[in-house]
């Protein structure tokens, strides 16, 4: 259908504003852009020479066609398909700013520079680096350990700089769950958004049952009903204050952990340089007796690449919650400059605290030591406090236990936050209640984390049976969760990075490109998909008896997954989605509206408050 402006005599020439039927309309506008606006009567005009705008019942100016010369004539590109992210099903579709204007005006940016990367480094550091190492370093050896931690950790990087770059474009709340309805397919943001909200809203009595159990391990007699509800109210409070509060909670948590890796890992240098109290020099040592690799349920070379594959699906989980910070983007400062900031020093952190880390272990803790394997849930069985133990230092299993517990109560928070942002930014798109929109005067989206909160009464569960018994059926349902939500965001960046090229936008436009994309998004697909189908492997060896198969580690490592393909397939099979075609995904439209709202530059610093900046704040 060509456009042709003078098609009614109700209409104006092109630049003057008028009043057009709706049979009118129709005929001026391509199929897609007609779907994208809203339809029936109201004035029309063309402002500059690509843009066309409309005014629809009073509501003020609707982008809706980008590419479109002052003559009505197509020029480049095809029409911005607006339904992804303006949707409002009572009232017509919203624009952008309309949007913001009337829901996510109520949340308030109460995240500064730092708060958002102690919360992307904190989310790093926690019991898969003080508790799940020990297990790797058991199963692989120290060589096999460093091996599949530095290739898991280059896909943890890939699907983080993906990330940063899609949010600092269209920094909305919910970030790549948006995202995934917005430029690949609703159903596909639909599914990621429930995989995240119930995830999250199961992993946290999962995360609080786990404190018991860390609790216990000072006093056996500890009431395990206290200590539920005590964490469960301070972690309400942490996330319905406000954004600011949540950030400063996570922020100093954060320093307590980075400062006591730091401490850990100078305790390790010298211990295995000798200065602990039996003053043996430890060197390579281990590396040579008992070796470099272990072999892990089957003998000889096979059973030492199952081990190194063990610690890659081990790892995965060891990294899971890098793209929390993300979720909050709209309630950050100057998100188009912080999360980017945040994505590319993601890579140093890593670097130098886990790899740091996991290399100290290697050396200090032989791979052959029992207590590794020894499964409490507790510090007992960290490798730091085995290597502790080895060199007869008494004084670090508490440290260790506290940091363990510190960890837990922070992995719960984020799962509140997680949860409550994903119900917002569904509730935008239409794929949840609108009643999860509310904010109270602060800023905080109350009905979200309330509803999040009420499934923190799970943990009590363990008051009818062992805590940690208990812990790993709530695990069992969800551990693979996070590796979807990477996975979709590298569908989605790849889908973004075809809109590009199609469209003929450069690169250079976005406010963030990191290298190499968009092989990045192909390297994330490809890693997390792999460690996904791979994640139960270990159940089918050992010979056509399956002696390593049970349910709950099968449950653990698929049922996510099959849950998430249930509810993908069902979702368009009933909705009918399609997916955007490359022509029609909205890019332009955030391009705009980084010109109309650009941020204030962030202060630069100079000297020794650069460098320290630059690996911490």
């Amino acid at each position: 259908m060509s456009p042709s402006p003078n098609s009614t005599s109700s209409a104006n020439t092109p630049g003057e504003k008028g009043s057009v039927t709706s049979e009118a309309y129709i005929d001026l506008l391509p199929e897609a852009a007609y779907r994208a606006g809203n339809v029936g009567e109201g004035p029309i005009g063309f402002e500059g020479e690509e843009k066309l705008v409309v005014e629809a019942d009073g509501k003020g100016p609707v982008r809706v066609a980008p590419g479109y010369q002052e003559d009505g004539s197509e020029g480049r590109g095809k029409p911005t398909k607006l339904q992804a992210y303006s949707y409002d099903v009572e009232e017509g579709k919203l624009s952008l700013q309309q949007q913001r204007e009337k829901y996510e005006s109520g949340l308030k940016q109460g995240l500064s520079q730092r708060h958002l990367q102690m919360i992307a480094l904190a989310g790093a550091i926690g019991t898969g680096l003080f508790l799940g190492s020990s297990y790797s370093l058991s199963n692989a050896g120290p060589v096999g350990l460093l091996l599949g931690y530095l290739i898991v950790s280059t896909v943890v990087i890939s699907v983080v700089l993906s990330m940063g770059e899609l949010t600092a474009l269209a920094p909305t709340s919910g970030s790549y769950v948006r995202h995934a309805s917005m430029w690949v397919d609703p159903a596909l943001g639909f599914t990621v958004g429930w995989n995240l909200t119930l995830g999250s809203a199961i992993g946290v009595p999962a995360t609080i049952t786990s404190c018991v159990v860390l609790a216990q391990y000072w006093n056996e007699s500890v009431n395990a009903a206290m200590v539920v509800t005590v964490f469960g109210v301070a972690i309400f409070l942490t996330n319905a204050i406000s954004i600011k509060w949540y950030g400063e909670v996570e922020f100093t948590f954060a320093m307590v952990k980075i400062v006591t890796i730091v401490g850990l890992i100078i305790f390790g240098i010298c211990i295995d340089l000798g200065a602990g109290p039996q003053g043996r020099v430890i060197g390579f040592s281990y590396w040579k007796n008992p070796g470099p690799f272990a072999e892990y349920l089957v003998e000889g070379a096979s059973g030492r690449f199952v081990g190194f594959w063990y610690v890659l699906v081990n790892a995965a989980y060891s990294f899971v919650g890098v793209e929390s910070a993300a979720l909050a983007a709209a309630e950050t400062k100057s998100p188009r400059q912080n999360i980017p900031m945040a994505a590319k020093r993601v890579f140093f952190r890593i670097a130098v605290l886990y790899m740091v880390s996991l290399f100290v272990i290697s050396l200090i803790v032989p791979y052959n030591d029992e207590r590794l394997v020894n499964y409490t849930g507790t510090a007992s069985q960290s490798p730091f406090v085995v290597a502790a133990e080895r060199a007869g230092v008494k004084s670090i299993a508490s440290i260790v236990n506290a940091m363990v517990l510190l960890s837990a109560w922070s992995s719960a928070n984020t799962g509140i936050l997680n949860a409550s942002r994903s119900l917002f930014g569904m509730a935008l798109d239409g794929h949840a209640p609108k009643i999860f929109l509310r904010t109270h005067r602060a800023g905080i989206p109350w009905v979200g984390v309330t509803f999040v909160t009420l499934f923190m009464g799970l943990a009590y569960t363990c008051l009818s049976t062992s805590a940690t018994k208990v812990f790993g059926y709530f695990i069992a349902v969800t551990a693979s969760s996070a590796l979807w939500e990477w996975i979709t965001i590298s569908i989605t960046s790849i889908r973004f990075h075809k809109a590009l090229r199609v469209q003929g936008i450069d690169r250079k436009e976005l406010p963030f490109s990191p290298w190499f994309q968009p092989y990045l998004a192909w390297w994330g697909l490809i890693g997390s998909s792999t460690i996904l189908l791979t994640g139960g492997f270990y159940l089918f060896v050992g010979g056509p008896s399956l002696p390593n198969f049970n349910a709950p580690s099968f449950l653990s490592a698929y049922a996510s997954p099959i849950l998430n393909v249930i509810l993908l397939v069902g979702y368009k099979l009933i909705r009918r989605t399609k997916l955007v075609s490359p022509e029609e995904l909205p890019v332009q439209v955030w391009l705009e509206d980084i010109r109309d709202n650009p941020e204030e530059p962030l202060e630069k610093r100079k000297g020794w408050k650069r460098f320290i900046t630059f690996l911490w704040a």
